[in-house]
């Protein structure tokens, strides 16, 4: 191999490291053989020296390399060694810490620095002071790229929740959007403590404050919550609009409200339309609205008397690890506890035990078959990247349908099941009866107006038309009202598309849209109106889940370990791991995490 540079390179190829020169020759150091120290002299423009070094000392000390030489197989790029930079090994420790919820502490524990010193060839791990310092940038450089991204965004949907660890209260919120390619973005916004008590006028200052420091409180179709009295109370007082539809907007004389203000008038606060999470208002009803119904019939002693020996089992099988063993060995699987909060815990739990015996069992087993579709429906409400509000409706129906279906087949159920049915009916009243919701349904070309019955299709279709109408006038509007105008906008000579003529497009294009077979959502690219009406009412979420995983993550980091992390440490840890995951790389370059 001839000239300085072939050498150098292929010196780093193969693990070599040049130490000093010596006329002619050089010393390098082979970090095959580390942590133990091997000096090597050769000639500066061969690597015979290095290549007999490889056969006959380091990589002979490899798994199975033995074989590949005496073949003459050896491939000498092989990569057992990789050398590494400063650089590169700080990203790498700040990724661990991030990523896998370490403590800042461990940066200091003498075993994990000789771990990395070792490893790395002598770098060095940095200091707990300035791992702080690189975090709390990265965590600015993250927040201020948050901004950016969502002043590009119009429309986007939030979620909220309360959550408490170790004696302190923290109030979390998400944020999501659909891309143009209708994929959905989700984010964390901020998980602050909470102080004091849980008030609906707390809540509203914190869900106002959030939007505010992200400048989306215009852009927000709907922010979705559990039903706790205080977010419920919290946007009837200062929402803009009603649950799940947004209202026109109104003006107000500013300085009557300053006027108010300064005279000691209550502060108003100004918060989205309300969301409440469809996944929890079907878990109450199965959980409170089908145990009153279940109290009410007859069957009501038989269930609690099966309740109660599945309960007997559950709490042997969790307290005894003989017993668990035995149904493990018998049954070969382990029994779920359910938890008292989520009644599709319950359901599994109940799912499992009838599969144990045939016999003694027949109301769970009815219980089980006649209530899986409503734990298949909270189950789809549950999710988030493709869960949209246009199909909430669809669902709902077609669980009151399969419930109903049931009745005919059931020995025990069949009052309970129209009970059922007729809670979904008054809970999700608001919903069925919300022009928003219809309209984010019948833009999910699996549903279309397909769902719908005939006598309102027609009114849906016209709304629908009016939407694509009102879109590419505002289009046209907007693109004719710059400051400039290029030569062909100023002469006004030639065809011209007419108010009349946008209302003729939106009409075509929507009776093409109605007449497709095509239920993948990425038809609607061949649609541009109706695809931006799709985005406008489906980029609210109809689930709170993504802000109670957010606080899934956060009860990993506030571990008993770690109660004395400071607050807003321990916001930073929970949103730059939370966004690391799901941000665009430039999110992900701004924390040196490429």
């Amino acid at each position: 191999m001839e000239g300085n540079v072939a050498f150098n390179h292929w010196m780093y190829r193969h693990h070599f490291i040049f130490k000093e020169r010596h006329g002619k020759n050089v010393t390098v150091q082979c970090n095959l053989c580390l942590p133990r120290i091997n000096l090597l002299s050769t000639a500066s423009d061969s690597t015979s020296n290095l290549k007999k070094h490889l056969q006959e000392q380091a990589l002979p000390e490899m798994c199975k390399l033995k074989d590949l030489l005496s073949q003459n197989k050896l491939n000498w790029s092989i990569q057992i060694y990789v050398c590494i930079t400063q650089s590169k090994m700080n990203s790498l420790i700040f990724k661990f810490v991030v990523e896998d919820v370490q403590s800042f502490s461990v940066l200091e524990q003498p075993a994990f620095r000789k771990v990395i010193e070792t490893l790395s060839g002598g770098k060095r791990v940095m200091s707990r002071k300035t791992f702080v310092a690189r975090f709390e940038a990265a965590y600015d450089r993250m927040k201020d790229d948050l901004k950016a991204k969502l002043d590009t965004v119009q429309s986007v949907c939030t979620t909220a929740d309360l959550w408490s660890s170790h004696n302190r209260s923290y109030f979390g919120m998400t944020c999501h959007w659909l891309e143009d390619n209708l994929e959905r973005r989700s984010v964390a916004l901020a998980c602050t403590q909470i102080r004091g008590r849980h008030t609906y006028e707390t809540v509203a200052v914190k869900i106002q404050e959030i939007h505010a420091s992200y400048n989306i409180e215009y852009k927000v179709r709907a922010t979705g919550t559990d039903n706790g009295s205080n977010f419920v109370k919290a946007f009837k007082e200062f929402s803009s609009g009603k649950d799940c539809e947004v209202v026109e907007s109104h003006f107000e004389d500013l300085g009557s409200i300053l006027c108010e203000e300064e005279m000691g008038g209550e502060l108003s606060y100004f918060l989205p339309p309300h969301q409440r999470c469809a996944a929890h208002t079907l878990n109450l009803i199965a959980s409170k609205d089908l145990v009153e119904a279940i109290s009410k019939v007859p069957v009501g002693r038989l269930h609690n008397s099966a309740v109660a020996k599945c309960a007997a089992l559950w709490n042997k099988a969790h307290h005894s690890t003989v017993a668990a063993d035995a149904v493990l060995s018998i049954a070969n699987m382990k029994l779920l506890v359910p938890c008292v909060t989520r009644w599709n815990s319950e359901y599994s739990a109940v799912q499992k035990v009838v599969s144990l015996t045939d016999s003694q069992l027949t109301y769970l087993k009815e219980y089980v078959d006649v209530l899986k579709p409503v734990a298949t429906a909270l189950d789809i409400l549950q999710g988030e990247q493709k869960c949209y509000l246009g199909i909430v409706i669809p669902t709902l129906l077609t669980l009151k349908r399969k419930l109903q279906e049931k009745i005919s087949n059931t020995q025990f159920f069949s009052e309970i099941i129209d009970t059922t049915v007729k809670a979904v009916d008054s809970r999700f009243k608001q919903l069925f009866d919300s022009v928003d919701a219809k309209l984010a349904t019948m833009t999910v070309p699996q549903f279309r107006l397909w769902w719908l019955p005939e006598s309102e299709r027609e009114h849906l279709r016209a709304k629908l038309i009016d939407e694509v109408s009102q879109l590419y006038h505002h289009t046209a509007t907007s693109d004719n009202t710059g400051e400039t105008a290029n030569e062909e906008e100023f002469f006004s000579y030639g065809p011209q598309r007419s108010g009349r003529d946008g209302q003729q497009e939106a009409v075509e294009e929507v009776q093409k849209y109605l007449d497709g077979t095509n239920k993948e959502l990425t038809c609607l690219n061949e649609f541009p109106g109706v695809k931006k009406i799709f985005i406008k009412f489906n980029t609210t979420l109809l689930s709170s889940a993504p802000v109670e995983r957010l606080f899934s993550h956060g009860g990993n980091i506030l571990t008993a370990k770690r109660s004395s992390l400071s607050d807003e440490h321990f916001e930073q840890v929970l949103l730059l791991r939370y966004n690391s995951n799901i941000c665009t790389s430039a999110f992900k370059k701004s924390m040196n995490y490429t």
